[in-house]
């Protein structure tokens, strides 16, 4: 039986997680291009997968075993592989978006279990959320002995797959698609140039480490 803090603290963490992870970044995108390119179960696949691993990150960070990422050479090789992704993400958005103006929809044969694949690995995979849970758990509301990883992973599961399955839901709706009719294409390029821009961050960030 796992152990958690108080209600306020999980609510605390939940709190500004939220305000984090409604900010459009690699994991908006992620399941943005999976909503509208594929099936709606695939685009929530990809959200739990993206709720999962800020979730495991939350509670990493809380039990203090990312402290041990967030040096030397683990460190650096995060960095370097989140960037990889984020480019190898943004080129596959750039060609669903050739894909979806010739009326092809070839992330419609995407499984389930890779899309799920895709937003764990790209929530578990961003340092931004590392430094940001590890910044987290070492507040004072968690006291002098931390907060529970149970309770961070809680707060941090719940408000992800709240807030992405709503992404997904919505951007998988067939409403939405029928006014994204004729804009796919578009829309994609704007995610490969969130996920680019993004990669450039990680980039400078990774050199910076050097």
């Amino acid at each position: 039986m796992f152990s958690i803090d108080q209600p306020d603290v999980i609510f605390s963490w939940a709190g500004a997680y939220a305000l984090i992870a409604v900010t459009p970044g690699p994991n908006f995108a992620v399941v943005a291009q999976c909503g509208l390119s594929a099936s709606r179960a695939k685009a929530a696949a990809a959200a739990f997968g993206v709720a999962l691993g800020a979730g495991l990150v939350a509670m990493a960070a809380a039990s203090g075993a990312a402290s041990l990422l967030a040096l030397g050479p683990s460190r650096l090789a995060i960095g370097l592989g989140f960037t990889l992704l984020l480019l190898w993400l943004a080129l596959g958005s750039l060609r669903t978006a050739q894909a979806s103006a010739t009326r092809l929809r070839p992330c419609e044969e995407a499984s389930l279990a890779r899309c799920l694949r895709l937003g764990l690995l790209t929530a578990t995979s961003n340092p931004l959320t590392f430094a940001f849970f590890l910044g987290l758990s070492s507040a004072p509301r968690c006291g002098a002995s931390g907060c529970l990883p149970a309770s961070a992973f809680l707060a941090a599961f719940t408000v992800a797959l709240a807030w992405f399955g709503c992404v997904a839901l919505l951007l998988s709706d067939q409403r939405i698609a029928r006014f994204c009719t004729g804009k796919q294409a578009g829309m994609h390029v704007a995610i490969a140039a969130l996920l680019t821009a993004h990669a450039a961050w990680a980039a400078t960030t990774t050199i910076g480490l050097l």
